[in-house]
């Protein structure tokens, strides 16, 4: 090792210590978006689901907050109920 170099290694340190802290969370998970974001995601599974009547049940399924905001937005998302004799409401919501 050559004369300076032991106060050059705490100061590369420090330095990669810095550039480590402005640099954002790479991991972004589906817990982090918005309502807005998952509105807009919800809409895109709506135009390209083959059925247009029940794409939404899966959804409403994952959990309390995506049952939220597609319960919370029918008209933008043209949520439909099916009902017929032979099809109860209930069984047809099934939530």
């Amino acid at each position: 090792m050559g004369r300076g170099s032991h106060t050059r290694q705490p100061i590369m340190r420090h330095r990669k210590a810095r550039i480590n802290q402005r640099r954002p969370d790479p991991r972004v998970t589906i817990r982090s978006l918005p309502d807005n974001v998952l509105l807009d995601i919800f809409d895109f599974c709506r135009m390209s689901s083959h059925d247009s009547f029940r794409w939404w049940h899966a959804l409403v399924h994952v959990c309390g907050r995506w049952r939220y905001i597609v319960f919370l937005s029918p008209l933008r998302l043209h949520l439909q109920l099916v009902c017929n004799a032979n099809t109860p409401v209930k069984k047809t919501l099934d939530v």
